[in-house]
């Protein structure tokens, strides 16, 4: 019992409380295991980074609604990626996503226009 609630401490330690991504305490742990996996594998690894422009703008502006702004950029990124892909956010505006298992660098090329497409489409 007591190693589960250790476990779940951890965790919630690892997840940024607003978006439950993991947060940049789980960084290392992440790009070690995917890496090893991948390497052992001999498989792509594919990392995107984001970082939403305007978004200091709204929490300046808006201020609670930073919340409400950022559940929405998590749920819009949760569409778009794979159940397999990891997603990190490193800061106010910014988040990684770490997709192992890749089959061709296109695919990664096209998940970037997805999200590309997604912030633009909806922000307007």
């Amino acid at each position: 019992m007591l190693k589960i609630s250790e476990d779940n401490l951890t965790d919630a330690a690892m997840r940024d409380p607003l978006t439950r991504f993991y947060n940049r305490l789980a960084l290392e742990k992440i790009v070690d295991a995917n890496l090893q996996a991948d390497e052992a594998r001999s498989e792509l690894l594919g990392v995107l980074y984001l970082d939403m422009d305007g978004f200091k703008a709204i929490n300046d502006t808006y201020g609670h609604r930073r919340e409400v702004t950022l559940h929405a950029v998590a749920d819009r990124i949760r569409q778009i990626v794979r159940g397999s892909d990891v997603v990190v956010r490193m800061g106010g505006d910014e988040f990684a996503i770490f997709m192992p298992e890749l089959e061709s660098r296109d695919q990664l090329k096209r998940v970037a226009e997805r999200l590309r497409r997604s912030s633009r489409s909806r922000s307007r």
